[in-house]
């Protein structure tokens, strides 16, 4: 679970001896202690405040494992503290830990909100471009309400010893938790998006306003070179708009207003990869139990070392796509179908990892994911410097170059994709435009990538467009 890895990287010596004395207290007084700390009944105040901040959680624990440093801190917290948690015969310790420690991240991430919604997020004037009123605070109540509201649920079903109820609703908290942080990880982005689309705006206009001596005025250096800098992504604005849509439907779910099956397994979901006997209760995947005595089994004797090692092997499936040219790796996995083998390890590796499946497949997010991000906003930023440098050709001459080379010499754009220059077409006397041919290798003439899972399409950096919706 999500948030069982958020305690690990919040015990300290001091709170392991909290966690002993803990373990003195008579059973009865536990679940009174759990209700304290989350701050009584649905209907107070107190509560409420707690609700609101929920949804913010597990961006904060994205961005931490996406560093380095901080990824290792976290294999080492995990390391010391994985097995002892889940192996502790009284699962009513960890709820405490758990309820705390939403506390305490859930306001850190909802503040992270709040402060990117008092202000314009991506305040562009270009039709179909987010307006700051897209997003609103609203957006982070719900799913924090819907999360707290579960966790609650879950300690007073394990109360009363329905322990397959409670495993469910603190499954659907952390999955509330997990979302929240991963709002405040886009409206982070979103933010440094804006702010290099405007850097790359300015760029433009000192093109346009002074065309003669834009290529001698320090000030179009200086805004060309913030441009060159820029690693705009098309796709934040569209990330955005889906990671609100999904927001709602997740606050019901977790709530329980669009799932009554509260109770009839034990199941904790593998995000984004499939199980080969079917789907589970909460999606595609996932690890059945019929009982806490099955869970118990499949967890015992599986050590925080197994854990570690199990990671490392996932790492190695991809560590040759670190090494290597993209474009090279995707053109293998294309004509060798690797693709469905890479799935298949990493699945298997899984099946064997049943600590894994707890954190809902946080830590089995393909390390190719970053280096895709990372070219993308390579070959935009270069990208950005083409188009600068075609926009003040025109300017110039009054007609565009015939190729990319004409303006950017032997310093082409390169496709990442591709390992070839973008694609340079002109449209007409006055317009052109600049793409890659995307993921899947084909140049389509520029058609934009519709948004919601597929991989088709080209990405289009001029003209600029908003991407297309599946279905639209």
């Amino acid at each position: 679970m999500i948030v069982l890895a958020l305690c690990l990287m919040w015990l300290t010596p001091d709170n392991e001896a909290l966690l002993r004395r803990a373990a003195e207290i008579p059973a009865s007084k536990r679940m009174e202690r759990v209700l304290e700390l989350s701050g009584g009944q649905p209907e107070s105040p107190a509560w409420r405040d707690y609700a609101a901040a929920s949804d913010a959680m597990v961006t904060w624990f994205n961005l931490a494992v996406s560093q380095d440093a901080e990824s290792s801190a976290l294999a080492d917290a995990i390391e010391q503290n994985m097995g002892r948690m889940l192996l502790t015969d009284d699962w009513t310790i960890s709820q405490e830990f758990m309820i705390r420690r939403y506390l305490e991240l859930n306001a850190e991430a909802l503040a992270l909100i709040r402060r990117a919604t008092d202000r314009p997020i991506l305040g562009l004037p270009a039709e179909g471009i987010l307006r700051p009123s897209a997003l609103n605070f609203s957006h982070a109540i719900r799913p924090f309400t819907a999360g707290r509201l579960a966790l609650l649920k879950a300690a007073d079903d394990a109360r009363r010893g329905e322990w397959k109820q409670a495993w469910e609703w603190n499954h659907r908290a952390a999955c509330c938790t997990q979302h929240l942080m991963q709002l405040a990880s886009v409206i982070a982005r979103g933010a440094a998006w804006a702010s290099e689309a405007r850097q790359r705006a300015q760029a433009l206009a000192f093109v346009h306003r002074a065309p003669e001596h834009a290529p001698r005025d320090p000030l179009w250096r200086d805004a060309a070179a913030a441009a060159r800098t820029a690693s705009w992504d098309a796709v934040t604005e569209a990330e955005l708009l889906l990671t609100l849509d999904y927001t709602e439907r997740l606050a019901a779910w977790a709530s329980g207003a669009a799932d009554e099956e509260i109770g009839s397994i034990v199941e904790v979901a593998v995000a984004g990869l499939g199980d080969e006997e079917g789907k589970g209760a909460l999606g595609d995947g996932g690890m059945r139990f019929d009982s806490v005595a099955e869970f118990r089994k499949a967890m015992r004797g599986w050590t925080s070392a197994k854990q570690l090692e199990t990671e490392v092997a996932l790492g190695r499936i991809y560590a040759d796509w670190n090494q290597r040219p993209f474009h090279e790796c995707l053109r293998e996995i294309r004509e060798r179908g690797d693709e469905a083998e890479l799935r298949r390890r990493v699945r298997a590796a899984l099946i064997r990892s049943p600590a894994s499946r707890l954190f809902h497949g946080v830590f089995s997010q393909p390390p190719e994911h970053s280096r895709r991000r990372a070219e993308h906003s390579r070959m935009t930023a270069a990208a950005v410097s083409a188009i600068v440098k075609l926009t003040a050709h025109q300017q110039r001459h009054g007609v565009l170059p015939k190729s990319l080379a004409e303006v950017c010499g032997a310093e082409l754009p390169l496709d990442s994709y591709s390992g070839t220059p973008l694609v340079y077409r002109q449209i007409g006397d006055a317009e052109f435009t600049l793409y890659s041919v995307g993921f899947d290798g084909d140049d389509d003439g520029g058609r934009v990538t519709p948004i919601g899972g597929t991989e088709d399409g080209d990405y289009v950096f001029w003209p600029p467009v908003v991407p297309k919706w599946v279905g639209n």
